[in-house]
């Protein structure tokens, strides 16, 4: 096509239909959909393409880094999971919760309530964090150690508060990080992983989770 100034020039790339109604979230999906089956560093650009049945540019035009700003969207995903299923302070602190409401909510996560999207992006987490240095980091400084920092935090709260007698917060936010990071860990691992159905290991990480929740409760957790 010829412009004004009398130079010739590609025109932009005409979206079809199809593609106009493809959205961000579309994208985001289906990659969590393939990084959970083949692993973050074996799935491209082409394939998310493929699959969703855009143009690969049209990625681009989304996730102008490419695999790499998908990843953060992804993890951006999970860290909201986290933190919305965590308490805060005041519902920690709330005269009409006692501590086993507090717990069970603070355990939604841990103890395997998961929705189906949380366990493919917890698959990617933990087994790609090998390979990826945006994983990597965020399960470093995120999943190892804040949630730790959390679980301490809500336990010395009602301990403050007397909502359960004194226990050691510590080594009990340790055993309970612990296990959710074996389970989680195993089931990433899983050949016949699937999301649509509760696996026996995440039965059993629910139970232990519980009855460490029940020896704080009932006072037997060792100061």
């Amino acid at each position: 096509m010829k412009g004004v100034s009398g130079r010739w020039y590609l025109p932009p790339p005409v979206m079809r239909g199809d593609c106009m109604k493809i959205t961000k979230q579309d994208i985001v999906d289906t990659s969590i959909d393939l990084f959970a089956k083949h692993g973050v560093q074996n799935v491209s650009i082409e394939q998310i393409a493929n699959t969703v049945k855009i143009a690969k540019s049209s990625i681009y035009h989304r996730f102008k880094g490419g695999k790499d700003d998908i990843v953060d969207n992804i993890i951006m995903i999970f860290d909201e999971m986290v933190q919305y299923n965590t308490p805060n302070k005041a519902e920690c602190l709330d005269i009409n919760s006692d501590a086993r409401s507090v717990l069970f909510k603070l355990f939604f996560v841990i103890k395997g309530k998961e929705s189906q999207k949380y366990r493919k992006i917890n698959r990617i987490l933990f087994s790609d964090q090998h390979y990826n240095d945006r994983i990597k980091s965020y399960m470093l400084e995120d999943i190892f150690k804040k949630r730790e920092k959390n679980l301490i935090y809500c336990f010395n709260l009602l301990v403050q508060h007397e909502k359960v007698e004194p226990f050691n917060a510590i080594a009990a936010a340790r055993i309970l990080n612990h296990l959710y990071i074996a389970y989680a860990m195993e089931d990433s691992h899983n050949n016949e992983f699937n999301p649509n159905e509760l696996p026996v290991i995440l039965t059993n990480l629910q139970n232990d989770c519980m009855r460490i929740v029940q020896q704080i409760i009932n006072g037997n957790f060792p100061d």
